[in-house]
């Protein structure tokens, strides 16, 4: 029997179906309102420019709706520009790229992304735009949503960024000092200037080495380069900085100092080290050459200060032996040549002069030793000294002359000029011992000028010019730094007996002739002095002929003028043993106001340089102003060119070096007297 279908009442289905309806469709209802405020918050609040674009019935674009952010990116209300063709209100400029956009999107049916830059009324700004095409229900494009982000100032930061790395790689890349990267502990990158550094011919060769690869396999301090560098990247690591120097090796195998700073740097998330090698070599050099500049001038001073003690001694010491002198003489002048006790004065008299001799080396090491002063041919000099220079070395030794023609002349002490060259040639000969050996004297004319005087001579004043070189050159066991050091120093030697001023007189000697010298030496093959003497204008002149005394007794009146009680008690004797009236004074004051008492009265003024409270110079001018023809005789225990240069054109009648003897001031009376 057929199974019969289950009936139900029509009021309970009819009541049943619509309140599931209207309940799924109150749960869609609310679920798109949920929805659509959501979607609605979003494209009210978002900070990007939202908006859509729909399509006219004519093709033109047209924006549909526009979100705040949209709106204030244009600048303008939504109201005035929906529903209208970008055409109507955007310059063409603008709109036409932004429709090629827009087509070009619907086209293809794919999101696409662009940059676009734009100006509407706030200035140029950069915008990435998304557009996403929208099918209608025929599955038609025909609908755009588009989110447009301001990226101005994310581009901004980014080129700012790019342009840092842009400066950084120009300073990485065009400094001066070798730049380099250091990753882990191996180069990764470096700089033209750190090829060239290296001698390399390319980056290739330093990228992917150890520091140590590039150095020799110790440092200065003795450790391994390897286990050191390693020390030093660590703590570099560490620190964040490390400063320090190093030595190096070029691809050809030779070493150079480098100052080397070491930075940590981040880069991927990592630090490596930023490395700046500056070549130290010129700034070594120049370290060596201040210091030995430095060495110079300490030296000078040194010598300087010997010397200005040396030639106080010297003078007081003169004054002294110019009284000895004095008394010897006149008891020589008042005793029978025929008494025993003439040979004994006669000794005593060449004792002092020897004394006096020794007083003489000492103002030539001070540098105040010059005498007799003239035009000398330095070949001349040499020339007539062979023949003694020949027997004084040693017997082992060969002597080879070499000197310049036509060389002009200097102005020289001819005794002292001789002095040198004897001292130099004997210290070459010591040089050589019993070796054989060979020793040279040359000549020569240069030319120096201020920079090569700066660098030669940087402790003596030498004004540039004409020079004339004497030089004595030897092939002998040469000297030690330490010796070359000292060898001016006063009764220094390098013999086992023997002291003197030696070298240290002849250099005073040179420096009274405003002479340079230079010195090369090397231990185990010789040395070489070079003297540089400022070339003279005019010729050497002939030997000046010998003086002829006179016995006829001298008159008139003298003033005495001395501050040392002994001299005056000794020349005032003298004096008037030589037939003259003398008058004395014991300083430059007291002789003016005499003078000036009786300026007529006084045929003659024999006076001292130097003296307290008024010198001889003031003094000298005083008398001049009371009688310009006074006839004045300067006396000093300093040499003649020291002590009268500042008299130069004034007509001084004479000058005594101390100690003179009676027979060396009679005759310069005798002179005095002869020019009135």
């Amino acid at each position: 029997m057929p199974r019969r279908a289950t009936r139900f009442p029509l009021s309970r289905l009819l009541r049943a179906v619509p309140r599931r309806d209207v309940e799924t469709r109150k749960a869609a209802e609310a679920a798109w309102r949920d929805t659509e405020e959501r979607y609605l918050g979003l494209f009210l609040n978002s900070p990007d420019a939202i908006f859509w674009i729909g399509v006219s019935q004519d093709g033109s674009f047209i924006l549909e709706s526009i979100n705040p952010a949209q709106e204030a990116a244009l600048g303008r209300p939504g109201h005035e520009i929906l529903g209208k063709p970008l055409d109507a209100w955007l310059p063409r400029e603008v709109a036409d790229p932004l429709n090629a956009n827009y087509r070009r999107c619907l086209e293809t049916g794919h999101p696409i992304t662009y940059e676009e830059s734009a100006d509407i009324g706030q200035g140029p700004r950069i915008y990435q735009t998304l557009l996403v095409p929208i099918r209608n229900p025929q599955g038609r494009f025909h609908r755009i949503v588009g989110i447009s982000t301001d990226i101005t100032d994310r581009r901004r930061s980014e080129e700012e960024l790019l342009e840092r790395e842009r400066l950084f790689r120009l300073l990485f890349e065009r400094s001066g000092d070798a730049n380099l990267l250091i990753d882990g502990s191996c180069f990764v990158d470096c700089n033209q200037a750190t090829v060239d550094l290296l001698g390399a011919a390319s980056k290739a060769q330093i990228l992917g080495m150890h520091p140590s690869e590039l150095s020799p396999p110790c440092q200065p301090d003795g450790r391994p380069s390897k286990d050191k560098a390693d020390d030093i990247l660590a703590l570099a690591y560490r620190l964040g900085s490390y400063h320090f120097e190093w030595v190096h090796r070029r691809l050809d195998g030779t070493d150079f100092p480098v100052e080397v700073l070491l930075t940590a740097v981040p880069w991927k998330g990592k630090q490596i080290l930023h490395t700046t090698w500056r070549d130290r070599t010129e700034a070594r050099r120049a370290e060596e050459q201040r210091r030995h500049l430095e060495a110079q001038f300490q030296q000078a001073q040194k010598l300087e200060s010997l010397g200005v003690l040396a030639g106080g001694i010297a003078h007081d010491f003169n004054n002294l032996l110019t009284a000895i002198l004095g008394n010897l003489n006149l008891a020589q002048f008042n005793l029978n040549p025929e008494s025993p006790a003439a040979p004994f004065l006669e000794n005593a008299e060449r004792t002092v002069l020897k004394a006096s001799d020794l007083t003489k080396q000492m103002l030539a090491y001070s540098g105040k030793g010059r005498f007799v002063v003239k035009l000398h041919d330095v070949n001349a000099v040499v020339g007539e000294m062979a023949h003694l220079l020949q027997v004084s070395i040693s017997k082992k030794a060969v002597l080879r002359l070499h000197l310049a023609k036509g060389l002009p002349p200097i102005e020289a002490d001819g005794a002292q000029l001789q002095q040198v060259v004897m001292n130099l040639v004997t210290n070459a000969s010591e040089a050589l011992g019993d070796q054989e050996g060979t020793i040279a004297i040359t000549t020569g004319l240069a030319e120096l000028d201020a920079d090569y005087i700066a660098s030669t001579f940087p402790a003596q004043p030498l004004p540039p010019g004409r020079y004339i070189t004497l030089e004595v050159s030897d092939t002998g066991q040469g000297m030690s730094p330490d010796v070359l050091a000292r060898i001016f120093d006063p009764f220094f030697t390098t013999k086992p007996t023997g002291r003197g001023l030696g070298l240290s007189a002849m250099l005073g000697i040179l420096r009274g002739h405003q002479a340079g010298l230079k010195i090369y030496s090397e231990v185990g093959r010789g040395s070489s002095f070079k003297a540089f003497f400022p070339a003279a204008p005019g010729h050497a002149g002939p030997a000046e002929p010998s003086e002829t005394h006179e016995a006829t007794p001298l008159a008139g009146r003298i003033l005495l003028v001395d501050d040392e009680a002994v001299i005056l008690d000794t020349i005032g004797p003298a004096l008037e043993a030589l037939g003259l009236q003398v008058v004395l004074a014991n300083d430059g004051i007291e002789a003016v106001e005499q003078f000036r008492a009786d300026p007529g009265g006084f045929d003659l003024v024999l006076m001292d340089l130097t003296m307290p409270r008024m010198d001889g110079r003031e003094a000298f001018q005083l008398m001049r102003r009371t009688r310009p023809d006074v006839r004045v005789i300067l006396s000093s225990g300093y040499n003649e060119q020291e002590s009268i240069q500042a008299f130069a054109g004034k007509d001084l009648s004479g000058f005594l070096q101390k100690p003179y003897t009676l027979q060396a001031l009679r005759t310069a009376l005798r002179n005095a007297f002869r020019e009135g």
